[in-house]
């Protein structure tokens, strides 16, 4: 049976939920440009998120520093309650 409570339906309400992806204050900068400043997101478990920007908006960084193939600036990233920051793909 499949819950239709408010709470069960998004978790992002639930104040005892805890994200399963979260990015905390991460910036990124390359050869000092930034192109990630001060990002706070939390994406809960059966929660549909969408990324949407611009071209050069920073997308693509952050989807690198989440897989491990680039690190941030300041700040960090994490996965299922693990600090993964300094976690490489590699």
């Amino acid at each position: 049976m499949v819950s239709t409570s408010p709470v069960a339906m998004k978790p992002w309400q639930d104040p005892d939920a805890v994200p399963f992806i979260e990015f905390r204050d991460v910036s990124k900068s390359f050869d000092g440009v930034p192109a990630v400043r001060n990002v706070n997101l939390e994406i809960y478990r059966k929660e549909l998120f969408c990324l949407l920007g611009g071209s050069g908006s920073g997308k693509t960084t952050l989807l690198r520093m989440l897989a491990g193939f680039d690190h941030p600036t300041e700040g960090s990233v994490w996965i299922d309650g693990v600090d993964v920051t300094a976690l490489t793909c590699l």
